[in-house]
């Protein structure tokens, strides 16, 4: 294998896994902090705001600040640190603080009016947008 077509495999490989499981966090994120449908979109626009907002935030931190004061070596490693913690902080508060964690509740009992159609008792079910 030629050197381009190495390092196109080794950055795939590395590089696609991670970027996957972020580009998952938004709409898991979304899902768990929406209680009706009719938040949902309000709730999209807070978390994809946020999360922009941080990474503005974080990189002129990093990149004016920090990194020139501490070295990208400690940056990598406490940003990996904090990464890697924050799975294990929740799974431990769900394994053995109960089932809400960050008042996020139990997303898994949320009804989006699944019930609703032409043949459900739903006074306001319509075909029309509202």
């Amino acid at each position: 294998m030629d050197l381009i077509a190495g390092i196109c495999v080794t950055c795939i490989l590395l590089l696609l896994p991670p970027m996957l499981c972020f580009g998952i966090v938004g709409p898991m994120v979304v899902s768990l902090m929406s209680s009706q449908l009719e938040t949902v979109g309000k709730t999209a626009g807070t978390v994809y705001f946020t999360s922009t907002f941080g990474g503005i935030a974080a990189t002129f931190f990093l990149g004016l600040y920090f990194i020139p004061v501490a070295g990208l070596r400690w940056c990598a490693t406490v940003t990996g640190l904090a990464l890697a913690a924050l799975p294990v902080v929740y799974i431990a508060k769900r394994a053995f603080g109960g089932s809400d964690v960050a008042g996020i509740g139990d997303a898994g009992s949320k009804d989006f009016g699944g019930n609703r159609g032409p043949g459900s008792s739903d006074p306001g079910y319509s075909c029309r947008h509202r």
